[in-house]
């Protein structure tokens, strides 16, 4: 066999295997030019920029971009919560907890409710107002009625533990607390006076005496003269009382006070007797007022 046969032999040879190949690898789904697996993508998502001049490959991460700007009408009811609102000092430097407090005062027309609004001090500290009780005492849980407030209102926020148990809304009838508890700030009064109280005309002259010069208003006598009578005795027990008070003159127009007490319940003070910021903020984390000093 001369030379040129064996040439055309072996390029024969050389067709038929590159015709198996190409074969093969096609019916295991291998395509013929296939290009390399991105390094920088996993299930077909880019997780990084490569940026740069000439190349470079330098890696970029990835930043969020910036919020889109409140709508107007949030920001135009914002301006105007903060044209109402107003925190007062008030007992903010006592060294006392219990003496320790701020006012939160609002001044706009509508009805809000702040229950979950949160005051706080310039170290991060910060309590929700909480909800709280528009008739104290009358039930064994508190807090259990959202804390409306309506134009005029003063939002007492004390430092330390409540004396009664739970946050309340003052009324004409409150100060029989004070009886046997000290409040700061000090709770409104008088309350209604026991000889103004239907029955006391049929008393005798003694005991409608004794009524209208003895009994302190805001006070259940501990103990009563036995020369009385039991009659006297049973109307002044009955009537001068919190409980009583409430049943006759909660639906009176003025029997609710524009005033509240919230308690954060700390051992220690909050506020600085030095300096501080105090920061109210809504349910939603926007700063309402904030008050210096």
């Amino acid at each position: 066999m001369d030379e040129a046969s064996v040439f055309l032999l072996v390029l024969v040879v050389i067709i038929l295997a590159l015709a198996v190949f190409s074969y093969q690898g096609a019916a295991v789904g291998i395509p013929p030019y296939a290009n390399p697996p991105n390094p920088n993508a996993e299930f077909g998502v880019i997780h990084d920029r490569r940026t740069g001049s000439g190349g470079s490959g330098r890696v970029e991460p990835y930043v969020n971009p910036p919020p889109p700007p409140p709508p107007p009408v949030l920001l135009e009811r914002l301006e105007t919560l903060r044209k109402n609102f107003k925190v007062s000092i008030s007992g903010a430097k006592s060294r006392d907890v219990k003496g320790e407090y701020v006012d939160i005062i609002y001044s706009g027309d509508e009805r809000l409710n702040i229950s979950g609004w949160r005051i706080g001090n310039s170290r991060g500290a910060g309590f929700q107002l909480g909800h709280t009780t528009n008739l104290p005492g009358l039930t064994p849980i508190g807090n259990q009625d959202q804390l409306v407030a309506t134009k005029g209102a003063r939002i007492h926020v004390v430092t330390a533990r409540s004396p009664i148990g739970s946050n309340f809304r003052a009324n004409k009838c409150v100060s029989y607390f004070t009886q046997f508890n000290a409040f700061r700030p000090s709770l409104p009064g008088p309350c209604p006076s026991p000889s103004r109280e239907p029955g006391v005309d049929a008393l005798s002259d003694k005991c409608f005496s004794y009524v209208r010069g003895n009994l302190n208003s805001c006070k259940t006598p501990l103990s009563l003269p036995f020369d009385l009578g039991n009659e006297c005795r049973d109307f002044i027990s009955r009537v001068a009382t919190y409980d009583y008070c409430i049943t006759n003159h909660r639906y009176d127009t003025d029997f609710y006070k524009n005033e509240w007490w919230t308690y954060l319940n700390r051992e220690d003070p909050l506020w600085s007797d030095i300096r501080d910021v105090i920061t109210l903020t809504d349910e939603s984390g926007n700063v309402i007022t904030t008050t210096s000093y």
